[in-house]
C-alpha cells in the first residue's frame, strides 16, 4: 500500500487495531518429542514410494501397457528395470545364445541404452565378451550374439541417464546343445507388469540387476560456495581464472546445516514432499516445518 492509499484509509476509517491472535484460534497444538515418538511407533513403517528406486536392484520385468514399445512379434517383450546396466540370465544347461530383438524402452531416446554388449559364462568362469550393440532406437533391431556354449549369461548397458540405460528384448533365441533344439522366447505368455526375476519362467534363472546404483536426486542441493570465496587474496594468479559472475546475480545465501536432530522424513504420514529450503526451525525439544506440496 503507498503513502497516499494509507492516508485515505486513515482518513475515511481512522487507525484499525488488529486482532491477538491466539493459540485458542487454530487447531495447533504442542508436544513434547516423547509423545510424537511414541504415536509414530504404534502408526508402523511409512509406505515405500513405487516410483523411487531407492537403492533396489533392477529386475526382469514386461513392461506396464502404456509403456509398452511396437515389438518385433506380439505385444510382449522384457526390459530392465530402472535401467539397470547389468542383467543376468541363467541356463540350467549348456546353451549356444544366438541373439535377441533389441530396442530403446522408455519415454524416448535420452534414457534409451546407448550401447548393449553380453558377456558369455561357463561353470563361472568368462568364455567371451560381444561387441558393443550400439543400433538401439524405437524400432527392434536384431542384436547376433552368436555366444556358443555358455550357461549364463549378463546384459550390460552403457548408461545414458545418472548410470542408468533403459532397452528391451524380444525373441530371445537360444540352442540347447545336448538336445540341438532351438527355442525362442517371444513372452507372449506373459501379463503386463509380470516379473520374472526369480522365477523359473522357461526354465531359466533370471537373476537381479548387478549395475551400479546411483541415489535417487529430486532435491536443490545445498547452494555452493561462490568460486574464489576461499582463494587468499594475493593468489592472483588462481583468482584471474576465476569467470566473473553474472551481472545482476549474486550467491546464495547457505543455510547453517545442523545433523543431531530428526525431523521430517519423505514417507512420513504417507506422503512425499520435501519441505522447502530455509523453511525449518529448531528449539530445544521441537521441531517446525511448513510442507510446500501434498
Amino acid at each position: 500500500m503507498d503513502q497516499s492509499a494509507l492516508e485515505r484509509v486513515l482518513t475515511n476509517h481512522g487507525p484499525v487495531e488488529g486482532e491477538q491472535y491466539t493459540l485458542q484460534m487454530t487447531q495447533s497444538w504442542v508436544e513434547d518429542w516423547a509423545a510424537v515418538e511414541a504415536r509414530e511407533a504404534e502408526r508402523g513403517e511409512a509406505i515405500h514410494n513405487f516410483r523411487q528406486r531407492d537403492g533396489r536392484p533392477g529386475q526382469w520385468m514386461v513392461p506396464p501397457g502404456r509403456a509398452t514399445r511396437p515389438t518385433s512379434s506380439g505385444v510382449r517383450y522384457i526390459m530392465n528395470e530402472w535401467g539397470d546396466t547389468r542383467m543376468g540370465i541363467g541356463f540350467p544347461e549348456v546353451v549356444d545364445l544366438q541373439g535377441v530383438q533389441i530396442f530403446g524402452q522408455g519415454m524416448g531416446r535420452g534414457v534409451f541404452a546407448p550401447a548393449v554388449r553380453v558377456h558369455g559364462y561357463l561353470d563361472g568362469e568368462l568364455v567371451a565378451t560381444t561387441d558393443w550393440f550400439e543400433r538401439i532406437g524405437d524400432a527392434p533391431e536384431w542384436f547376433a550374439i552368436d555366444l556358443e556354449g555358455v550357461d549364463r549369461v549378463v546384459f550390460e548397458a552403457r548408461g545414458a541417464v545418472r548410470g542408468a540405460g533403459w532397452y528391451g528384448l524380444d525373441d530371445l533365441t537360444f540352442r540347447k546343445v545336448a538336445a540341438d533344439q532351438v527355442v525362442v522366447l517371444d513372452f507372449e505368455d506373459l501379463a503386463p507388469r509380470a516379473r520374472l526375476t526369480e522365477t523359473n519362467y522357461a526354465g531359466l534363472t533370471w537373476e537381479l540387476g548387478g549395475g551400479p546404483i546411483e541415489p535417487d536426486v529430486d532435491l536443490i542441493p545445498a547452494p555452493q560456495p561462490t568460486p574464489g570465496e576461499f582463494l587468499e587474496s594475493d593468489d592472483a594468479a588462481a583468482e584471474a581464472e576465476i569467470p566473473d559472475r553474472p551481472e545482476g546475480t549474486r550467491a546464495a545465501s547457505e543455510p547453517n546445516i545442523i545433523q543431531s536432530f530428526r525431523g521430517p522424513r519423505r514417507g512420513d504420514n504417507n506422503q512425499f514432499s520435501f519441505p522447502p529450503d530455509s523453511h525449518g526451525a529448531i528449539g530445544p525439544d521441537h521441531f517446525v516445518s511448513v510442507v510446500n506440496t501434498i
